[in-house]
Parts: structure tokens; C-alpha cells; sequence
């Protein structure tokens, strides 16, 4: 072959060889460090090493959220830098066999000690990781709404009985104190009185002045003392008062669409005041703490509707001082128009209408736990409600918020703010709850105090839904992300524009060969394309994508809990109990003790009550030589008061009256107090039981 013709099939050879290999590699070296259209990409496994705590399955010191498995499944690496989690997968996905009995299984085998809080609406994670729990040593706890003669009980309120019998605590304690400073006082005049008398001796003056100087230190004791107890007896009512209002939002709050907030409101109002009632009752001894639930309070407002027993109610709680919750709350639903009225306890019934379940009575009728028992010891709490029943979700909601709450209230009380064992709370079905109150504070705060939760959804929507785009877009963004699968295009989308673009090569070339000729051209261009379309979104298979806060997105293989050594499968047996039968145990408006009558009866009583009491001042005044019109005027004055009983007593040949109120206010009864000679007598003022005593006393 001629030598010209091997010349040029080696450069044609060298020009294919360069447009065909070299330069595609040179432009891909370009598009490499070239991210003009975009630089997503997919963690590598360096990066996942780096980032990321290598655990021994069979040793796990700390669990922490699962990020990446080897290929035999004995070593894991933990995300422990992400405080929250989102799930993102539709019907169908596999959360609680890929998600959720993997992080019990790791949970319970780790060194670190963590409790466990479960939403379990199917009770298949319950069924599977029990036993396992309970081999390691965790308390089991179970409220089961679907199967109550199973399940541990729960007062839902009470975390606030608890509150209000501290405040009933150092509120008596300071009443105490109060009697035994009065004691003192009568103690120092009697011996005032001695010292004065004209034949004491010196030595008995210095005895008696000695004495009176200790009662006035000890007084000065009582006083401070009774300053501490004031101050917590309000601090523990606020505290009451604050989780009556938080319960009750979380019972009658709608989600975020609602057009029209003045019922639900007024609905909120009216449980608020009913709670608050049962509390003030059970203080007064007219109720027992077990009668304090919300099928109770639920049966109260139902007997309280007819006309009569709806008349004995409302008058009774005109008896109750302002500054008390039912006075406070109650009086101006119970003053609305017949119809407002009507549509407020309708409303009102709507939200309550799940304490009338006798599954749901019997659960809630009382507790056997501890609320705070998961911040204390390792604990698995299992929630189990029936899912294809949506009105049990509200109850999901109703009992994260108090024992979030709780657990809150228990880390704050340590010197570390922090949980003694922290929390995990897997929260599957998530967005079908109503929402809970403050949940971007919830986010926000719980990790400073040792708690992570993992949010379980069926798409973005449905979050949107409950929460709202802007409450929503908080969680989201304070939480990693993982997705496992959807079924809707809006959700892809959403995945695939969070996973960004990256940058490719878009090329096209012509050319043209001969013997003696070669004509080519090739022209190149970068553009940008998505990661994952939103179409290989939806058709990926058995794939987890995870969106940690940081870094770059992780996409390996979703994979079942059976691969991994450290879980064990089984249930533990659980203790039966009777259903029972709650009926006699309520407290409706037939068991208030007071005798209801009407205004034209207590005007009469009143009238011959006055004329009965102005001969019993009249010997009163004689007996103290204390001039009648101050009686007059001092008992016109309690009688513009609303008194509706007054009862006269003689106690060792001593005058004695009391005098009880339907309403007076304080500012009035030291006034009255300031007009009664106090050489005369001695003032007893109980606001608390809404009495003025007076006890004449010669001095």
C-alpha cells in the first residue's frame, strides 16, 4: 500500500480518536468542575463515613438515626446530628417495617439508655417489638384504645389534679399558719391584759414581756413563711389555670381553615370553666379526686341542660367569688341567649362527644403511670387507637401534648435542663392527628432537652392540611427528610426540586469522510437537568432517599427489619382487667349541694332575716357598750353584699355570728374590718370560703 495512504488513515484515525474519545473525556473533566447549571449530586460513601458514627450492630453504644448499612448488615452508620426527622411515604411504603421496628431495634440494644414513645395505630409494632423491649430490661406500658381491657390507664387530666393539690397543699399550709399567728396575737393581749392589771408583780411583767417578744419572733417566722407558701400556692394555680387552657386547645382547636372561631372558642371557654368547677369542688370536699375525668365533666354539662338544673347552675356559680375559674369562664356563657347557648354546648358536645366511647372511658377513668416515668427510667410507651376510626387520633394529640409537656416540666426541674434518659418519639400517622399546639416550639426546643421525634406523613399536603404552609414549611425545616414513596405528582415534584440540578453536557456532530477528505464538526454545550425527575421519583422501587439538614442527600436501599441480628421478634402477654361499669361514679348538677331558689324566695328570706338581726345587733352593741348606728351602718353594708345565710352561736357564754356571702369583695371587707373597734373584738376573714367572722371578746 502506498506510504501517502497510510499517512492519511493515521490522521484520519488520530481526528476520529480525538472527537470521538479524547475530547468527550476533556469536556466531561469541564463539566466536572463546572457547575454553572446546578452541582446536585448524591452523598458518596467517603463523605457518609466522614459525616456519619460507625456502629457495630451487635455493639451499638448510641443509636441515632439510621443513615447507611453495610452490605451484610452488621455495620450502620448514625446520623446524631439531626434532631428531628420527617417521613415522607405514601399507603403502602413500608414505614413501619423499613422505619420504625429498625429504630426500636437499635434503640433497645444500645448501651446508651433511651426511652421510647410509639404511636402504634394497627398495634403491629407493638405485636413485633415488645418482648424485645422487655428483655432488655424497658418498662411496657400500653394505652390501648383498642383493646381497654389491655391497656395501663390515663387520666387525661391528671397532670392538672396533681397541680391543683399542690396549690390545695401550701394554700392549707398558709391557713394554718394564719390561725396560729392569730393564736399568738390573743396569746400577747391576754398577756398585755395581766400586765396591765395593777397588782403584777415585776418578776411576772418581765416573765410575761418575755414571752410576748418570742411570740413575736415566732410571728415573724410565720410570716416569712407564710410568704414562701403564698407564693407557690399561686405559682402551682397559675400553673393549674395554664394547663386547663392548654388541654382544652388541644380538645377543641380545628384545623387551620376555619371560618368562623367564635364557637369553637366559646366551646374552649366552657370546658375550661367546667374543669376549673370539678377542681374548686373537690377542693370544697363535694367531689372525690376520681371523679375528676373528662367523661365526668362530659356527663356534668349533659345534665346541666334541662331548664331547671340549668337554672340551679348558673345560680350556684353567681355564689362563687370573682378570680375563681368556673366564676371566671362560666358566667358569660351561661348568661348567653337561649340559641348562643344551644350552639355553643352543641359545638361543645361535638368535641366531647369521644368521652361518651365506654372504651374511652374506662382508659381514661384513672392512671396507673406516672406521666414523667419515660424521662426517669427506659421506657416503651405504646399508643394504640383504631385507624379506621379518625376521631381516635384526636386522643394521640391530646396525650403527646400532655406528656411532652411533662417531660418538659421534668427536665426543666434538673440542673442540667436536660433528660436524665432521653426520648424518642416515632409518631406514625402524624398529619391524620389534629394538630398540637406550639409544635414549632416543640421542634425547636426538644432536642436542648433530650428528645428527637420522627414525624411520619403521607405527603406534603397532608401536613399543609392540619398545619398550614407556613407552620408546616417550620417543621420541614427543622427537620431532615425521608423519603420512601408517593403516589402523588405534587409530592415528586417536591422531592425532586428539593434534590436540585446538576449539571450535563448536551452535544451534537456532524462530519464527513472520504479517501482524501474529512470534514467534521462537533459543538457542545452544558445544561442543567434534575437529579431525579419528578417521573423517577415516583418509579423508584425499594429506594430511601434521606435529606439530612446538612450535607449532601443519601440514596441507598430501603431495608427491612429481618436483616438486622439485633432485632427479636415477639410480644409480651398483658395483664387482663374488667370493663367497668362508670354510671354512679359522675357528678352532675343533682350532687351540687345547694339548695336553688328564686330570686323572689331569697329576697323574702332576706327581708325577715334583717328584721330577726337588728334585735340580735342591738343586744351586741349593749353587751359591748358600742354605740347601735355603727352596727347599722356596718350591717347595711354586708347586706347590699348579697348575704344569704347568717347563723348566730353562743360559745362559752360568748356572742358568736357568721356571716356568709354570695359575693363580696376584698377591698370591701377591709373596710368593714377597719370599722369593727378592735379593742372590742376579734376579725376572722376567710375569703378562700367566702365567710367574714366577727367574735365579740371582752378584753
Amino acid at each position: 500500500m502506498p506510504i501517502t495512504y497510510i499517512i492519511i488513515l493515521i490522521i484520519i484515525a488520530i481526528f476520529l480518536l480525538f472527537f470521538l474519545y479524547i475530547e468527550p473525556m476533556l469536556a466531561k473533566n469541564k463539566i466536572k468542575n463546572n457547575n454553572e447549571h446546578g452541582s446536585a449530586r448524591f452523598a458518596n460513601f467517603k463523605e457518609i463515613k466522614r459525616d456519619f458514627k460507625k456502629e457495630s450492630i451487635s455493639n451499638i453504644n448510641k443509636a441515632g438515626f439510621p443513615i447507611w448499612y453495610s452490605k451484610d448488615y452488621k455495620t450502620i452508620w448514625f446520623d446524631r446530628e439531626t434532631p428531628h426527622y420527617v417521613y415522607l411515604g405514601s399507603t403502602g411504603s413500608g414505614k413501619s417495617v423499613t422505619a420504625v421496628i429498625p429504630t426500636c431495634s437499635f434503640i433497645a440494644n444500645a448501651k446508651e439508655e433511651r426511652s421510647v414513645f410509639i404511636t402504634d395505630p394497627k398495634g403491629e409494632i407493638f405485636n413485633k417489638t415488645s418482648k424485645m423491649f422487655k428483655d432488655k430490661g424497658y418498662k411496657i406500658i400500653t394505652i390501648d384504645f383498642r383493646h381497654p381491657e389491655l391497656s395501663n390507664k390515663f387520666n387525661i387530666l391528671q397532670p392538672i389534679i396533681n397541680e391543683y393539690k399542690q396549690y390545695i397543699k401550701y394554700d392549707n399550709d398558709k391557713t394554718n399558719l394564719e390561725k396560729k399567728i392569730d393564736e399568738l396575737n390573743n396569746l400577747n393581749i391576754e398577756l398585755k391584759n395581766k400586765i396591765n392589771i395593777p397588782r403584777t408583780r415585776k418578776t411576772k411583767k418581765e416573765s410575761y414581756n418575755n414571752e410576748i417578744e418570742k411570740n413575736n419572733n415566732l410571728i415573724d417566722e410565720y410570716k416569712n413563711k407564710m410568704f414562701n407558701l403564698n407564693n407557690l400556692a399561686l405559682s402551682h394555680y397559675a400553673e393549674t389555670n395554664r394547663l386547663i387552657t392548654s388541654l382544652s386547645q388541644m380538645i377543641t382547636q380545628e384545623k387551620v381553615q376555619q371560618k368562623d372561631p367564635f364557637w369553637n372558642n366559646s366551646a374552649r371557654q366552657l370546658l375550661e370553666g367546667l374543669i376549673g368547677f370539678f377542681l374548686e369542688e373537690f377542693k370544697l370536699g363535694n367531689i372525690k379526686e376520681e371523679q375528676i375525668t373528662m367523661t365526668s365533666i362530659r356527663k356534668f354539662q349533659n345534665s346541666s341542660m334541662g331548664d331547671e338544673n340549668s337554672k340551679k347552675f348558673k345560680s350556684y356559680i353567681e355564689t362563687k367569688p370573682y378570680g375563681t375559674k368556673s366564676k371566671d369562664s362560666l358566667t358569660s356563657i351561661l348568661s348567653a341567649s337561649e340559641n348562643t347557648l344551644k350552639s355553643i354546648t352543641a359545638v361543645f358536645g361535638e368535641k366531647m362527644a369521644l368521652f361518651d366511647d365506654i372504651n374511652v372511658a374506662n382508659v381514661t377513668s384513672e392512671s396507673n403511670f406516672e406521666f414523667d416515668c419515660l424521662g426517669k427510667e427506659k421506657t416503651a410507651l405504646y399508643v394504640i387507637v383504631p385507624d379506621e376510626d379518625k376521631t381516635y387520633f384526636t386522643l394521640v394529640t391530646i396525650i403527646v401534648g400532655l406528656l411532652y409537656k411533662e417531660l418538659v416540666k421534668l427536665a426543666n426541674s434538673r440542673k442540667e435542663k436536660r433528660l436524665k434518659v432521653q426520648i424518642d418519639w416515632l409518631l406514625d400517622e402524624f398529619a391524620n392527628c389534629p394538630p398540637l399546639a406550639d409544635i414549632e416550639a416543640m421542634v425547636s426546643v426538644a432536642r436542648s432537652r433530650g428528645m428527637r421525634f420522627q414525624f411520619f406523613i403521607q405527603s406534603f399536603a397532608q401536613l399543609d392540611n392540619v398545619y398550614g404552609k407556613d407552620v408546616a414549611q417550620i417543621i420541614l425545616d427543622n427537620c431532615g427528610l425521608v423519603y420512601l414513596k408517593t403516589n402523588t405528582q405534587e409530592t415528586a415534584e417536591a422531592i425532586s426540586k428539593r434534590l436540585g440540578k446538576k449539571t450535563i453536557e448536551s452535544s451534537s456532530i456532524s462530519q464527513s469522510i472520504s479517501l482524501m477528505d474529512y470534514n467534521g464538526n462537533k459543538s457542545t454545550s452544558l445544561m442543567a437537568r434534575d437529579l431525579l425527575t419528578p417521573d423517577e421519583v415516583k418509579q423508584l422501587h425499594y429506594k430511601t432517599i434521606i435529606f439530612p439538614i446538612t450535607g449532601y442527600p443519601i440514596f441507598r436501599d430501603t431495608v427491612m427489619y429481618n436483616k438486622f441480628s439485633c432485632y427479636k421478634d415477639g410480644e409480651i402477654e398483658r395483664e387482663k382487667h374488667n370493663l367497668k361499669d362508670l354510671t354512679n361514679t359522675y357528678f352532675t348538677v343533682e350532687d351540687i349541694k345547694y339548695e336553688y331558689k328564686t330570686s323572689r324566695g331569697r329576697m323574702r328570706d332576706r327581708n325577715r332575716q334583717n328584721e330577726e338581726n337588728e334585735e340580735f345587733f342591738k343586744e351586741l352593741a349593749e353587751m359591748q357598750k358600742i354605740k347601735f348606728e355603727s352596727f347599722i351602718k356596718i350591717l347595711d353594708e354586708l347586706f347590699s353584699k348579697n348575704v344569704y345565710e347568717l347563723e348566730y352561736k353562743s360559745i362559752n357564754n360568748q356572742l358568736y355570728i357568721e356571716i356568709k356571702f354570695t359575693e363580696v369583695p376584698n377591698g370591701k371587707l377591709m373596710t368593714l374590718k377597719g370599722k369593727i373597734p378592735k379593742d372590742k373584738y376579734v376579725v376572722y376573714l376567710d375569703l378562700q370560703n367566702k365567710k367574714l367572722e366577727v367574735h365579740s371578746k371582752m378584753l
